[in-house]
């Protein structure tokens, strides 16, 4: 029996098997061709929020409706938007799994954005590297806008 197939454990790795025959009888050959990040996508966003494909990096989702420019979204953020981005990156990683959780305190600043705090979260998904930031603008974000930004996050899903 010889021919391509996917791995059972659910990840996405093509496997070709075949045997080679020898003095000592028939042993099989594996050759592991690829294994593809995984796609990031949300899944139900909050309502009034839109999900956005970008070339870099990986899908994004604003509170607010965008319309692209070279600029990006940040120089149009409106007082108390919420924009979430993912970063799958191909490097594998032994970091920890991931998790969708808002984080207490930002990580920094949204750059050349003042008073934007910025939470990011990172972690593994089937071996690969996944970041996800959150931008609130707002100084101090309420706590109705760590809840939104957390329905956005939980949204996120990996095929």
């Amino acid at each position: 029996m010889s021919g391509w197939q996917k791995r059972r454990s659910g990840e996405s790795t093509l496997v070709h098997t075949s045997f080679r025959a020898s003095l000592f009888g028939a042993y099989p050959l594996f050759l592991v061709i690829a294994q593809a990040p995984p796609v990031a996508y949300f899944a139900r966003l909050p309502p009034g929020w839109h999900q956005y494909g970008a070339r870099q990096g990986g899908p994004f989702a604003l509170s607010w409706c965008y319309r692209l420019n070279v600029h990006g979204w940040a120089s149009v953020m409106p007082k108390g938007g919420i924009a979430v981005t993912i970063f799958v990156h191909r490097e594998k990683t032994n970091d920890h799994p991931l998790r969708l959780v808002l984080p207490r305190r930002p990580f920094t600043e949204l750059k050349g954005v003042p008073s934007t705090p910025e939470f990011r979260i990172h972690g593994r998904v089937r071996g690969a590297e996944v970041e996800v930031w959150v931008d609130i603008r707002q100084r101090r974000p309420t706590a109705t806008q760590l809840q939104v930004a957390q329905r956005a996050i939980s949204s996120i899903r990996f095929k």
